[in-house]
């Protein structure tokens, strides 16, 4: 079903791209359009339309080359799966695993294996103390001020041992 709709998707912008230049008339085309852009603009400074007007071409033909390149892409692989372009990951950049952050994931499986030592009820008060760490485990939270909280937490921990950034993340410090 996927395959089915990439490949439609890839039809309908790869044949787009192509009957709009054909009905534009290529590079005249454009220029024309070009013209009678500058002519709508009658009431603007001369200059002022034409730079406009030129804009306005640059934004068609890159629509028309988005539209030729991606509807090409999709015709050609759409029985292939290209987890690079086609996965979209929902919410932030999960931390776990992610090599810009070393010292978050070097704490979180601290945390993990002093879990294992713990009772449930002292397990439990870890976990209530470092639920920071379990936002910054999923990704939850993408914002830019997040990223750079996020940036300022991973260099912040750099300098601490494990037990240490533990007890600074769960406020003991």
């Amino acid at each position: 079903m996927r395959a089915i709709k990439k490949l439609s998707i890839g039809c309908v912008l790869f044949f787009s791209a192509y009957y709009f230049n054909s009905y534009i008339g290529g590079a005249d085309g454009m220029t024309r359009i070009e013209a009678r852009i500058r002519g709508f603009l009658f009431f603007l400074n001369s200059d002022l339309s034409s730079i406009i007007a030129s804009l306005f071409s640059i934004a068609i033909g890159c629509l028309f080359l988005y539209c030729y390149v991606s509807g090409l892409y999709r015709i050609c692989t759409f029985n292939r799966y290209i987890p690079a372009f086609e996965d979209k990951t929902p919410g932030g950049v999960s931390v776990i695993g992610h090599s810009d952050y070393p010292n978050i994931n070097r704490v979180l499986s601290y945390r993990e294996s002093k879990l294992a030592s713990l009772d449930n009820d002292s397990a439990m008060e870890l976990m209530k103390h470092t639920a920071v760490l379990d936002t910054l485990y999923t990704g939850y939270n993408k914002g830019s001020e997040t990223q750079r909280v996020l940036s300022y937490a991973e260099s912040k921990l750099s300098g601490m041992s494990s037990d240490r950034a533990l007890n600074y993340l769960s406020n003991k410090l």
